[in-house]
């Protein structure tokens, strides 16, 4: 008796130890809070790696910059560079760590300040006497930045307007009157001529010409040294929005005073480029207008629609034009008017 009575006690004993474990064991795996962290090995090897930069980027993507709980955030992680470049910035994304030891924190650099890169001289290049389409394609296949001047429509070339409406950029070549010189069927402005004459034929180019704000001179020695005359003419392109652009086809011309009581930039030329018509004399002038726009910081040279010039300018784009910054004289304008500023 003794014995089946030490057996039931073992077998209670038994009993009561297993149940007791078994409540501890599902109290524990059903009552104690989840963290809620999916194992490395249940994604796919490819995204193991990702996993610890989404959870830190998830918590700190709306924290201010080197807060206490940022820091917190980063003691088991290392850094590495990824270039942002929507925000011109560098962000440091964390990585797992290699030492459970290591620890760094996690900083947004400020963006860092656009390193000043000097500027090339600046040469803007006028095209003179466009007046036919095979002149204007020839100037399109040089692929050059060259300011092509259109001659107002007339009897002879009346395409100009026409051909200008293209263009991403133009000015009109106006005729005025010269000492020595007259070219039909021009309409050159005269000196003498009223304020409401020369107004009239501005009018009519504006409207030919609709996005004109440039204009300079073809010829026009005896009228650009008339005080009176060029003082009419340019208050009436200021009306009109439109600049005078220099030629100089004398060395009394008038501009500059009058631009100087207007206390404005005048534009003008500085070198012809093929007075000569030789390729290697036109060669010669287009080194010499480098060399102005590296000593001024720009310059400004005239040419003309010439086959030798086009050959000339098709040799200098190789290499010569390497050196400066070829420009529309528009773009030399808005320079010119910030530095007079």
């Amino acid at each position: 008796m003794k014995n089946i009575a030490l057996i039931i006690v073992s077998v209670l004993g038994c009993l009561i130890v297993g149940g007791s474990i078994g409540f501890l064991t599902y109290w524990y795996t059903h009552e104690t809070p989840s963290v809620g962290v999916q194992a490395p090995s249940m994604l796919p090897k490819s995204d193991r790696s990702l996993e610890p930069v989404a959870a830190v980027s998830k918590k700190t993507a709306k924290l201010p910059h080197d807060t206490p709980t940022e820091q917190k955030l980063h003691e088991k992680f290392s850094s590495e560079i990824i270039p942002n470049t929507h925000q011109n910035m560098q962000v440091f994304i964390p990585s797992p760590s290699k030492s459970p030891q290591s620890s760094q924190t996690i900083k947004v650099s400020k963006p860092s300040a656009i390193s000043s890169v000097p500027k090339k001289p600046c040469l803007a290049i006028i095209m003179d006497d466009i007046a036919y389409p095979s002149q204007l394609n020839a100037l399109h296949k040089l692929n050059l930045k060259i300011t092509p001047s259109f001659f107002p429509r007339n009897s002879d070339n009346p395409q100009t307007p026409q051909m200008a409406k293209n263009e991403e950029f133009y000015i009109v070549h106006l005729p005025l009157e010269a000492l020595n010189f007259h070219q039909s069927p021009h309409r050159y402005i005269k000196v003498g001529e009223s304020l409401e004459s020369i107004a009239e034929y501005i009018a009519t180019i504006k409207q030919d010409f609709p996005r004109l704000s440039f204009i300079n001179n073809h010829t026009g020695s005896k009228f650009a040294a008339s005080y009176d005359d060029m003082k009419n003419l340019i208050d009436v392109l200021q009306s009109y929005g439109i600049e005078f652009i220099d030629s100089r086809t004398t060395k009394d011309t008038k501009a500059p005073e009058i631009y100087a009581q207007l206390n404005k930039p005048l534009l003008s030329r500085q070198i012809f480029l093929d007075n000569s018509e030789d390729i290697q004399d036109i060669l010669a002038q287009i080194k010499k207008a480098i060399a102005l726009a590296k000593k001024n910081g720009s310059a400004i040279a005239i040419a003309h629609p010439h086959s030798t010039t086009f050959e000339a300018l098709k040799i200098a784009k190789k290499s010569l034009f390497d050196t400066v910054e070829l420009v529309f004289i528009k773009e030399l304008a808005e320079s010119k008017n910030k530095e007079f500023k």
